[in-house]
């Protein structure tokens, strides 16, 4: 009885580890591509699918992702997204509208679109230092309460259109656009530089 359980257990084993390693990333068909900028990599144009956690693949039909396009994921009711490490601009709007809590953004990345992020549930984001640039409303409507940025940071503005909510983008101007973690605690912001 024994020596029959032996093969059974091992092939639901195997199942398991492919069905876990075949929803590492999204399947190809859950995304609208075309030929980025460069006309050498792709940009996602659109999310087809319905999940709520989305890992981005690296590529897709043999075509490495490095752009992801204007609203391509916006109202999807996402919570979580995770970038290939070669993405290097997101285009406006493209994930507004979720219910992102966190996100990483690519060390690649040198500008941050206007809206990207808009309207989610981030509460604490990380700049990376390549990025020199953020458009209005790329974090705005999202409860922060912590952001760490590089120095010199251009933050556009539309006339009353802000980056960031809460006076954010006047208090870092007022500190000479100083690289730091920027903590927002009643109703004021405080720097711990770099």
């Amino acid at each position: 009885m024994k020596k029959n359980m032996i093969p059974g257990t091992i092939l639901v084993l195997i199942m398991a580890v492919l069905t876990y390693s075949c929803q590492r990333y999204e399947s190809d068909r859950n995304f609208d591509v075309k030929n980025a900028e460069d006309g050498k990599t792709a940009k996602i144009v659109k999310y087809t699918g319905a999940n709520t956690e989305i890992r981005i693949p690296s590529s897709i039909l043999g075509q490495r992702i490095t752009e992801i396009g204007e609203d391509a994921f916006t109202n999807k009711s996402i919570t979580s997204v995770h970038f290939p490490k070669f993405i290097i601009k997101i285009e406006p709007f493209a994930f507004s509208g979720n219910s992102l809590s966190g996100v990483t953004i690519p060390k690649n990345m040198t500008q941050i679109d206007r809206g990207v992020f808009m309207d989610n549930k981030i509460t604490a984001i990380t700049i990376p230092d390549g990025v020199t640039k953020i458009g209005y409303r790329a974090f705005y409507m999202n409860p922060l309460t912590s952001i760490t940025i590089g120095e010199n940071v251009e933050l556009e503005t539309l006339a009353s259109y802000r980056v960031f909510d809460l006076d954010f983008d006047d208090f870092y101007r007022a500190n000479g656009r100083k690289a730091g973690t920027y903590t927002h605690n009643n109703d004021s912001w405080t720097l711990e530089l770099k």
